[in-house]
């Protein structure tokens, strides 16, 4: 079994908060506060920019992660070594040269060190239309602040009536695994130099570079990862519209390729969230050579409104697509993906 990227999405129960905001608009005389949304024949759909919740993610890492694993022995001989702890490995960094470099030498090098996330996201973005009104999935709040005693001052300001999906791909092959390619440079020559001769990385080709302990350290941190996800927060007027944005449902798959392949399984039912499982089925058995393992399906008790459906067509979710779904909680299915990663 090799698994290359791990493919996944996650829902997030958005209504009544307000997390990514464009500004104030003005609707007549009123200057109402206004999420980021976009426009759909007419219709506004909220959004939550992926540059956003990567933030959130990336400060749920350094809060809830980081101080559980600095006992990790592996870890410990990486933590303050800049690029290859596990902050900039998993979320990516930019550090400019201080060398000034002419414009106009046609022979100019870009010394500075770039490297982008392994892990790929999407804006979370509405899975359903509810509420009532010209924008179903915006709803208005209409109030007043007392600056000052006596004297209310109106304010409004709009807020989601929507539950958020996102998708995301981990490159499994690319954490703890550094490439200079062309003007992109994830090492400059003195960083080569400085962390081969303190033997913390190794070269493996021309131009590629892992660190000494990069077959654990990969199955380590794609883990980390996936748990820093299950406890993300923030989003902006949370002291307004404060909301628990952890996921509430994570979809997770390893795979041979880098596709989200899991992408919009779930749907907004009656009244709650449902899982698509004839989409899911399509998507799995469109792809059958791409999945190296079950479909884990981590869900909040009581989330979805079809759950006993994954019991029930599990068979023939196997049948069909030649790989089980497994139903459990968010944790476990991280848990279970840590078993079959090994």
């Amino acid at each position: 079994m090799t698994i290359s990227h791990v493919c996944g999405s996650i829902i997030v129960q958005a209504k009544g908060s307000f997390l990514n905001g464009s500004g104030s608009v003005k609707e007549g005389k009123e200057a109402v506060g206004m999420p980021k949304a976009y426009q759909k024949n007419g219709i506004l759909y909220p959004y939550v920019s992926a540059q956003c919740w990567r933030r959130w993610w990336k400060a749920s890492f350094v809060e809830n992660i980081l101080p559980a694993i600095a006992s990790d022995p592996i870890e410990k001989k990486y933590a303050t070594m800049q690029f290859l702890n596990p902050i900039d490995d998993i979320f990516g960094y930019f550090e400019a040269s201080e060398r000034k470099i002419d414009i106009a030498d046609v022979n100019k090098v870009n010394v500075s060190q770039i490297r982008s996330s392994p892990v790929q996201i999407t804006q979370l973005h509405p899975i359903q239309q509810l509420g009532s009104g010209t924008h179903p999935a915006i709803l208005k709040d209409k109030a007043y602040v007392h600056l000052k005693e006596g004297t209310p001052l109106p304010y409004t300001s709009k807020f989601y009536n929507a539950d958020l999906e996102a998708m995301f791909v981990i490159d499994v092959n690319r954490i703890a695994s550094y490439t200079n390619f062309n003007d992109r440079q994830e090492f400059s020559p003195s960083t080569i130099l400085e962390y081969q001769k303190s033997s913390h990385i190794v070269s493996i080709g021309p131009n590629r570079f892992q660190a000494r302990d990069a077959d654990i350290l990969r199955k380590k941190r794609v883990i980390y990862t996936l748990e820093s996800l299950l406890t993300i927060n923030g989003g902006a007027k949370s002291a307004q519209y404060g909301t628990d944005i952890s996921p509430k449902a994570i979809l997770v798959a390893g795979t041979n390729g880098g596709n989200p392949l899991l992408s919009r399984a779930l749907i907004m039912g009656k009244e709650r969230p449902r899982l698509d499982l004839d989409r899911l089925i399509a998507a799995v058995s469109s792809n059958p050579s791409l999945f190296e393992t079950s479909v884990f399906c981590g869900i909040r008790q009581d989330y979805i409104e079809n759950m006993a459906e994954l019991t029930t067509r599990k068979d023939e979710f196997k049948e069909k697509t030649g790989r089980e779904i497994i139903a459990c909680s968010p944790l476990d299915t991280i848990n279970k993906l840590h078993e079959v990663m090994g």
